[in-house]
This record gives structure tokens, C-alpha cells and sequence, in this order.
């Protein structure tokens, strides 16, 4: 009997034993293993090690931005953020031909965009952005998370780009978007604009500031309107621009040139004003080329002054 109660004990110890490790199996298979680790080296090559000493039985490499100028399309994500909303844009460039297709899906979770989608729910809003289609943006709502589809059509834009320099302008801002570059130093040497436009035309456009930060002001006549924008341009990187503008908007969006904050009027010019009302255009545009002149010339003497002290 008491042979019989210790071959009893002794089986249920080595039952516990093997169910102990049955489950501590079954436990690091659900879990992620903690020697594994993930690293993204400065070429963009993201690489995961199993921690197990093998070097290539359970490893693998992912090349980040690296998309090719043969690839039909070219993706990355940026990560965005601004005071009250945060989330990412996933941007694909699509290659057709010589056409250029941009996607770009904004997932923003925040204050606006709760306040947004409480108002909009579950329905669709489609915006044209230059009432041309060549920027369309359709936008939705999950729960509080706001999401906007944009299109983006260029229509002919590699008759006139070359696709390597392009691929490699994409290509960099990738790498800008994932830390693998630093975004370039963008130039302030004065924009270089002038007057020349005539009466005889019914558009007139002039542009004043610098390189990293200019504005373009245009009028437009039809015979008895005269329509006017205006385009403040930021320069810098595109991943730059969507990672500081979470929701992009018909005044508010990137361009290839930066960030640009437009907007916009009307008035009525009848045939017989539009003399007066160029010469006042004109004489705006022309201020401001002075301005820039006068800057220059005090830049200079202040040089000149300085250097005639230190002597």
C-alpha cells in the first residue's frame, strides 16, 4: 500500500512538471519573445533578429523607402501632428504614363477632429479644392477618428519632369519622414519678381519676400469682374509640410513648394476702371520691389559701418 501512494505521488509530480511546461510554451508563443528586436540602419534597412544565435533561420530585412523608378507606385507614412490633433498620412504617387496620381489618407484623432465628426457623423463630404478636380478630398468619420481621402491629379507631369529626379526628391522625403535625412536648409536670398504686367491682359501676378518665405498676389479680369488671390508659401520638404498639418483644407494644404495658406475676394471693375485699378495694382507691386532695394542698400551700409569700426 504505501509502495502503491508513493508511485501515486511520484506521477502527479511529473504530470505538474509537464503541464508547467506545456503552459509556459504556450504562454511565450502568444507573447512577443523580449530578445526580439527591430532596427532601422541609416540606409533604411529595418531588421528584426530572433535573439536565437541564428543568422538567418527566423530573421528578416525590410527596406524602408525603397521603391524603385520602374515601381508603378511609391509609399510611405508620415507621422503628423499640430496643437490639437495628431495621427499619420499615408501617402502613395501613383505612375501613369506621364500622369502623376498623389493619394494621401489624413487619420487624425483630437479636439477639431471630435468636434468634426460629432457634426458630420457617419456621412460622406467631397471637396474640389480648385473646382477643377485636380484636388479632390473626400472625407468620413469613424467614431471620433476623422479620415480624409485626397486625390491628387497632375495631369502630363512627367512630359515635362524627369522621373529620376522625381524619384529621388520622393525618395528623400521618405527618409526626412522616417529620421533616415535631415530636411535641407531652405535659402532666404531675396525673390526676384517684377512689374512687367500690362493693361492690355486680364492677369496679373507678382510675387515678393524671399526664397523661404514668399507671398503671390494675382487678379484675374473677366470684362466686368476683377478676381483676386493670394498664395503665402512656406518652403519646405513635403514630409516637412504634412507632418505640421494634420488636416489639410482648401486654404491650408502642401504643395511641391511648401506649406501654402491661400485666399481669396472679388469686386466689381467695369472695362472703363480697369485702367485706375491696374495702376494701383502696379504701383503695390512696385513698392515692394523698392522695399526690397532699400533693404538691400541698409544691409549694405550697415556692413560698410561695421567694418570701418572694427578698422
Amino acid at each position: 500500500m504505501k509502495n502503491y501512494k508513493l508511485i501515486l505521488s511520484l506521477a502527479m509530480v511529473i504530470s505538474l512538471a509537464m503541464f508547467s511546461c506545456t503552459g509556459n510554451n504556450s504562454t511565450g508563443s502568444e507573447l512577443d519573445d523580449p530578445s526580439d528586436s527591430t532596427t532601422v540602419d541609416q540606409n533604411g534597412e529595418v531588421s528584426s533578429d530572433s535573439g536565437d544565435g541564428s543568422e538567418n533561420s527566423s530573421s528578416s530585412v525590410v527596406t524602408v523607402c525603397g521603391f524603385e523608378t520602374t515601381d508603378s507606385e511609391w509609399s510611405y507614412v508620415v507621422k503628423t501632428a499640430d496643437a490639437t490633433e495628431e495621427g499619420t498620412t499615408e501617402l502613395t504617387y501613383q505612375i501613369e504614363g506621364d500622369n502623376l496620381v498623389i493619394l494621401q489618407k489624413e487619420t487624425t484623432n483630437g479636439t477639431g477632429s471630435s468636434m468634426v465628426c460629432g457634426l458630420q457623423g457617419s456621412t460622406e463630404n467631397v471637396m474640389d479644392f480648385y473646382d477643377d478636380g485636380s484636388y479632390i478630398k473626400i472625407t468620413k468619420c469613424e467614431g471620433r477618428t476623422f479620415i480624409g481621402n485626397i486625390t491628387i491629379t497632375k495631369e502630363g507631369f512627367f512630359a515635362n519632369n524627369s522621373l529620376e529626379d522625381f524619384h529621388a526628391t520622393v525618395v528623400n522625403s521618405c527618409k526626412i519622414a522616417n529620421g533616415l535625412a535631415e530636411a535641407p536648409e531652405i535659402s532666404t536670398a531675396k525673390l526676384v519678381t517684377t512689374c512687367d504686367f500690362s493693361v492690355e491682359t486680364d492677369f496679373w501676378e507678382y510675387s515678393y519676400g524671399d526664397s523661404s518665405s514668399y507671398t503671390t498676389q494675382g487678379y484675374v479680369f473677366d470684362g466686368e469682374d476683377m478676381s483676386s488671390y493670394r498664395h503665402e508659401i512656406t518652403a519646405m520638404d513635403y514630409a516637412e509640410c504634412l507632418a505640421i498639418t494634420p488636416i489639410a483644407n482648401e486654404n491650408t494644404h502642401c504643395i511641391d513648394a511648401g506649406l501654402l495658406k491661400r485666399s481669396g475676394s472679388g469686386t466689381s471693375v467695369t472695362a472703363e476702371k480697369k485702367q485706375g485699378f491696374f495702376d494701383a495694382r502696379q504701383n503695390d507691386c512696385k513698392e515692394y520691389i523698392i522695399e526690397d532695394e532699400n533693404d538691400d542698400e541698409l544691409e549694405g551700409d550697415d556692413s560698410e559701418e561695421e567694418t570701418e569700426e572694427i578698422e
